[in-house]
């Protein structure tokens, strides 16, 4: 693709449209709000975002995208977070003891290896103790400007 030259919403559209289906979920154009690709052009595909119409359609993509695994698919479907909940999501994911990692309507769900029938919801940085995250690394998430006042 060069430069310049876009991706037309319509072809988008379809795209997903098409993806929903091989995935079990009924989607039609008037389902999407907005779809485009995100990034500069490159060589390879681009991630592109889809802004839905009703959030019960989403939920019911994101449900099933287990099943893009087993088709050994090079897809991927995940929520757009926030810098700050994406940099939460990935210290997770990192942190040692933890089965896995998911989001559900931006909130943080993990699993630990030692309870995992029991998720545990990640909201704010403090809740990364739950994980075993004492001390979150501020300058990551992009919070080291901030004063912390302790008035105990």
């Amino acid at each position: 693709m060069e430069e310049g030259s876009a991706v037309d919403e319509e072809v988008l559209e379809e795209k997903v449209i098409k993806l929903a289906s091989s995935m079990g979920v009924s989607l039609r154009a008037d389902d999407i709000s907005v779809v485009h690709c995100l990034g500069k052009p490159r060589d390879r595909e681009h991630p592109v975002i889809v802004r839905f119409c009703r959030r019960k359609k989403r939920n019911a993509l994101l449900r099933r995208k287990g099943e893009l695994k087993k088709k050994d698919s090079r897809v991927f479907i995940n929520e757009d977070l926030t810098p700050l909940r994406s940099a939460m999501r990935r210290m997770v994911e990192e942190q040692a003891g933890v089965k896995n990692v998911t989001t559900r309507n931006g909130k943080i769900l993990a699993w630990l290896t030692d309870d995992p029938n029991r998720a545990i919801e990640i909201n704010t940085p403090d809740d990364l103790n739950k994980v075993g995250i004492v001390t979150p690394d501020w300058k990551r998430l992009q919070m080291d400007h901030i004063a912390w006042v302790n008035f105990a």
